[in-house]
């Protein structure tokens, strides 16, 4: 789409549909779900309809705040790209999910995460709070990312959000409890068995999560 009022309006309309049936949207509210796999537009044009979907929510409520980008991995080269367009101007959060090539997470997970937030200093918004929506390890073969063994995915999960604690990320969220897919590799990165047992890597999670919130 290029037609930038009409996306406003429908951003505006979905908004203003939820209040009216009662339905309560988050206040953080994430412009878009991995685009880099899905848009089919330049990323000038990204963020042009980034820009007309903060329009319209704020048009009916301006008390939302908006995040973005989304992009599957931290990617410093394409949020170059964005921000030359606009990006960060639009943002109040920094959403990202950091999903690495199955290396451990002091290895490229730590080294995003410190790339991004140099970044984000370099370009005057060190301010912006950060929030990882994804980031996970597979114990199975069968999709992108190369598996690592049970008892090293747990040990990832305590040590990858230990990382992101330490590097001062501000929100969490780790990739999943439970996958339901008939892909093996993508329910792998579950935290629960198909059956729903717990893995090494629940405890783990359980664990840090306790650790870190006290």
């Amino acid at each position: 789409a290029t037609n930038w009022t009409c996306v406003a309006n429908a951003a505006a309309a979905f908004v203003s549909l939820q209040a009216k049936s009662g339905r309560l949207l988050p206040r953080h509210l994430s412009l878009y779900n991995e685009p880099l796999a899905h848009w089919r537009g330049s990323h000038a044009e990204l963020v042009d309809c980034f820009r007309a979907i903060r329009s319209g929510v704020h048009s009916v409520n301006s008390d939302f705040l908006i995040g973005g980008p989304g992009l599957y991995s931290v990617r410093i080269g394409d949020l170059e790209s964005l921000a030359s367009a606009g990006l960060l101007e639009l943002l109040d959060f920094v959403d990202l999910h950091a999903y690495v090539g199955g290396t451990p997470p002091e290895a490229e997970f730590r080294e995003n995460l410190i790339a991004l937030r140099k970044w984000l200093e370099a370009k005057g918004y060190a301010h912006l709070p950060v929030f990882l929506t994804e980031f996970g390890w597979t114990r199975a073969d069968g999709t992108w990312q190369p598996s690592v063994p049970p008892d090293d995915q747990a040990s990832y999960v305590t040590r990858s959000l230990a990382i992101a604690w330490a590097e001062k990320i501000d929100g969490l969220v780790y990739f999943a409890l439970q996958f339901k897919t008939d892909n093996r590799g993508e329910a792998g990165f579950s935290l629960l068995t198909p059956d729903g047992a717990p893995t090494p890597a629940l405890t783990a999670f359980s664990a840090i999560a306790k650790f870190l919130a006290a």
